[in-house]
């Protein structure tokens, strides 16, 4: 199940009917996966205390975990791509003012402009982000890189990813 749009309402609550089905299925012995592009902490802090799914698929597949938090597979980033993703975001910088380049490092995000993006993106999330210099993500062990703006920008960035490191990344553009 995903969560946003789906499990969760508008708001990025999830209502006590949701609470109520999942439970539900779970005394009838159905398995509970959360499939989620958000990392374990963010998808935790909506079902803890409400109901315990049986696995949580996050970070866009990189990353899947049992019950509690134990990790059984991860996918980041390879240290190879990290360059690439750093010169991509200067370039799109200069472009376009409006992107906002971020990445998940452990439970964080950081980010490096204070764009009115960070607001939406802290809200959507439930995580407050660490503003940081992106060339400092270079040798860190980096889950999810985002780039959030306008549609064409965005297009724009997945496109010339795809030219400059077509092996190394799986790349998602979302238009939500």
């Amino acid at each position: 199940i995903d969560m946003d749009g789906n499990i969760l309402d508008d708001s990025y609550r999830l209502s006590d009917r949701v609470v109520a089905v999942l439970a539900t299925l779970h005394t009838q012995g159905k398995k509970i996966i959360i499939a989620t592009g958000r990392i374990f902490m963010a998808a935790q802090h909506y079902l803890i205390e409400k109901i315990e799914p049986d696995r949580y698929v996050c970070t866009n597949c990189a990353d899947i975990f049992e019950p509690k938090g134990v990790q059984i597979a991860a996918y980041h980033i390879p240290p190879q791509a990290v360059p690439v993703l750093i010169e991509l975001g200067r370039a799109h910088e200069v472009v376009a003012h409006e992107v906002l380049m971020c990445c998940y490092i452990s439970d964080q995000w950081f980010y490096e402009k204070p764009l009115p993006a960070v607001e939406f993106y802290q809200k959507r999330t439930g995580i407050q982000g660490l503003q940081r210099n992106i060339e400092s993500f270079e040798g860190e062990d980096i889950l999810k890189f985002l780039a959030i703006g306008p549609h064409e920008e965005i297009l724009a960035i997945r496109d010339e990813l795809g030219r400059k490191a077509p092996t190394m990344l799986e790349i998602i553009a979302n238009s939500d």
